[in-house]
């Protein structure tokens, strides 16, 4: 017997390295699938965890907050989550791209059966707040003129 998919939507979440534009092909060991990792509060927690699921599906308390990464095959190329601006219109890929660490959204999260157990998926994301996305980590540091091995100056409090 099958179970009918159950639908949730859990408001004001933030995003974390978010790979909704393209798959995740960094690291070593990449999964070449859609994936963000989503921060939620207590409540936002219970919510999503009310879900069925596989108890390998849990998330992980990081920083007083809770995380939960979610992973989607590519369908026919694409990425099967669809993500909408705050005026759930569907982004164009130059601006899903820019969606960074902190962003506000809103997520619409699914339970669904298979021989394998019962699962949370990522049907949809509503961008709320877009925090941009730049490369290149902290940035600041500008050519110095000296050479690549520069010993440390500073203290334990400041690392200058």
């Amino acid at each position: 017997m099958t179970r009918q998919t159950i639908f949730k939507q859990i408001n004001n979440v933030q995003l974390k390295w978010a790979f909704l534009d393209k798959v995740n092909d960094k690291g070593q060991y990449p999964s070449y699938k859609y994936e963000v990792v989503v921060s939620m509060d207590y409540d936002q927690k219970e919510a999503l965890m009310a879900l069925p699921h596989s108890p390998k599906q849990n998330v992980k308390e990081v920083d007083g907050r809770y995380e939960f990464r979610f992973k989607a095959k590519p369908k026919d190329g694409h990425n099967p989550i669809k993500i909408l601006d705050r005026n759930q219109i569907v982004m164009p890929q130059e601006q899903v791209s820019k969606i960074g660490n902190g962003t506000i959204a809103t997520i619409r999260v699914y339970s669904y059966n298979t021989k394998f157990g019962d699962f949370i998926g990522l049907d949809a994301i509503k961008v709320n707040e877009l925090k941009e996305y730049v490369a290149g980590g902290v940035g600041g540091f500008e050519d110095d003129g000296y050479a690549a091995v520069v010993e440390s100056v500073g203290t334990e409090e400041s690392p200058f």
